[in-house]
């Protein structure tokens, strides 16, 4: 018969991979909260050993998925043809001559929570 001590770090174990997870997941879909996650970690933890995994848990999900989210957008930067592609050159090119709409552009983008980069 398991004791109460087994059940409680057997859940603490999936409460870690579910964290890494969780966190992946948010670094690739802006709608998956990671924010809200990293509050509920002091309840999940317990102790402040544990409480450090599931924070160090959390960055590495984080940043797993941002390099793969990186390293899809750096691939994929070839402009489409046709119309949209003339439409996505014609804003490069304006983009690229003046950083002040640049950064307007980024200051609007994060103003409104839709992600900049993507």
């Amino acid at each position: 018969m398991q004791t109460f001590w087994h059940v409680v770090q057997a859940g603490y174990w999936w409460a870690a991979a579910a964290t890494f997870v969780l966190a992946f997941c948010s670094a690739l879909m802006p709608w998956v909260n990671a924010e809200v996650l990293t509050l509920a970690l002091p309840a999940l933890a317990g102790t402040t050993p544990r409480l450090l995994l599931l924070v160090a848990l959390v960055t590495v999900g984080q940043m797993a998925g941002k390099c793969i989210l990186y390293e899809s957008a750096r691939r994929g930067m070839r402009t489409p043809r046709g119309r949209a592609g003339a439409l996505i050159e014609q804003w490069r090119t304006k983009l690229a001559g003046s950083p002040g709409r640049s950064v307007t552009l980024l200051g609007l983008s994060s103003s409104v929570g839709f992600p900049p980069f993507y």
